[in-house]
């Protein structure tokens, strides 16, 4: 019997442990995805403030994705579900280390937009999904001239987006088309791996 509880636990700690792992590669593709949106020139035309107020919404996407992670990383300490093992505090690092850094990135980003200055304009998931089908695009043209590396770098970061959007949609429609998206991006980022080992 104890060795059977043993088991469960240690399984458990696996599935959470992989859980926070991916809630981190997911916000730091957001992090990234906000600092590659351009940045604006002034804060008082109507596309730049946009801009903005895009930067701004994935950064406080990104904070609460962190926020609940180690708000449930803790839960699970306390209630000796999990382990306070090397591994366990390793990542838990990573994700706070994620979290202060897009805090700073938001709190920036505030002092720029004044206050109650909110346009009507799309969710961050939509603004996410847009921004990953843009770097589609964009790996597109640079694998069309041979910039495989480049390629890579958006096709990695068009993946890590999608797999996390993947883990919050709720329509089987859009899991479905989403799904689509990642096995693609797999398979095109494998074949592109192949090519360049080819080529040296």
């Amino acid at each position: 019997k104890q060795w059977y509880q043993r088991r469960v636990r240690d399984e458990h700690q696996r599935e959470m442990l992989d859980e926070f792992q991916a809630s981190l590669q997911y916000c730091q593709a957001i992090r990234e995805a906000a600092n590659l949106i351009e940045k604006p020139f002034s804060a008082t035309d109507f596309k730049d403030k946009i801009k903005l107020h895009q930067k701004l919404m994935l950064c406080q996407k990104s904070e609460a994705v962190l926020s609940a992670t180690i708000h449930t990383a803790k839960q699970q300490l306390f209630a000796k579900k999990l382990s306070p093992s090397k591994t366990f505090k390793d990542v838990l690092y990573s994700v706070y280390g994620e979290f202060c850094a897009v805090h700073d990135m938001k709190v920036v980003l505030e002092k720029e937009i004044p206050a109650g200055d909110e346009p009507a304009g799309a969710c961050p998931e939509e603004v996410l999904l847009a921004f990953a089908f843009e770097q589609i695009r964009s790996g597109i043209l640079d694998e069309n001239y041979g910039h495989l590396g480049e390629c890579i770098k958006r096709y990695r970061l068009s993946l890590a987006l999608i797999m996390g959007l993947l883990s919050e949609v709720k329509s089987e429609n859009d899991r479905h088309i989403l799904l689509k998206y990642e096995t693609g991006l797999h398979i095109r980022i494998d074949n592109l791996h192949g090519r360049r080992k080819a080529a040296l």
